[in-house]
């Protein structure tokens, strides 16, 4: 009766390891897949920003220069402005 008690009580030892081995990794690969969908959105929202900030810097490229045509020009209002 001792080794059937000694096999059950082993049974479940094991079977509860395995299952908390099993959580474990379940858990560690949903962290990891949470980490690179986070640096995948960071790298995104990074490049976006990049594009926005080019494009200011060309807005704000052909303003200098429309500011300067009009300030060379012997008319005010010349420019490119109707």
């Amino acid at each position: 009766m001792n080794q059937v008690w000694a096999s059950l009580i082993g049974v479940v030892l094991g079977g509860g390891m395995s299952y908390l081995a099993q959580l474990t990794t379940a858990r560690q690969a949903a962290r990891s897949e949470d980490q690179r969908q986070a640096a995948q959105l960071a790298e995104a929202r990074s490049s976006e920003r990049l594009q926005v900030l080019r494009e200011f810097i060309q807005l704000a490229h052909q303003g200098i220069c429309l500011a300067e045509e009009r300030y060379g020009a012997p008319d005010w209002t010349s420019g490119c402005t109707p």
